[in-house]
């Protein structure tokens, strides 16, 4: 069966499954989920909602692995992966150079994010926080584009494919001046 006839088929149940199998692309799920509300086979705030507790629950498993496997995960993960100790490197730099903040950005390398956070041991609380929010503002964009764009939902890979680099881009700038502002304000 296909991820799309399982979202069609089962709904709300049919979202979570689609996010727990970590090799489809979140855009491309949540933008199904705003053409099936668009359908009317589905409401919009259940499954905004239903979609961000899955996606925090699929980053927790991952997270709790990395947490509790420890350096043995490590290993076996850097021999199956040649590149990944090289982007624990990268994360664990960017990580302490920008502060938890740099969690916002779980939604574009969700994988990678909930694995690496669980090796930092970063706080589970402050995980599953920026984890919510940032994957709640993801949710909102590409389902709200999967609304308005119908059936031609498809669309929304395409766009996300050819101008990946801006998305990040744009995303990092926001939360960038997010940070700025919260510091700011103390």
């Amino acid at each position: 069966m296909h991820w799309q006839q399982l979202m069609e088929q089962y709904r709300y149940l049919g979202i979570i499954l689609a996010l727990f199998a970590h090799f489809i692309p979140t855009e491309l799920i949540l933008a199904y989920a705003g053409y099936l509300v668009s359908m009317q086979i589905v409401a919009f705030l259940p499954m905004l909602l239903i979609a961000n507790l899955a996606f925090v629950a699929s980053q927790s498993v991952l997270y709790t692995i990395a947490y509790w496997g420890g350096p043995p995960v490590r290993l076996r993960l850097a021999r199956m992966f040649p590149k990944f100790t090289d982007r624990l490197t990268q994360f664990e730099h960017r990580f302490h150079q920008h502060g938890s903040y740099y969690l916002l950005l779980s939604p574009l390398w969700k994988t990678l994010f909930a694995v690496l956070a669980g090796f930092l041991r970063i706080r589970f609380a402050t995980f599953v926080w920026l984890t919510s929010g940032s994957f709640l503002l993801w949710s909102l964009l590409f389902m709200w584009s999967g609304v308005l764009l119908g059936e031609r939902w498809s669309m929304v890979a395409h766009l996300v494919m050819r101008h990946a680099t801006w998305v990040i881009f744009v995303t990092v700038i926001l939360i960038w001046g997010l940070r700025r502002a919260l510091h700011h304000k103390k």
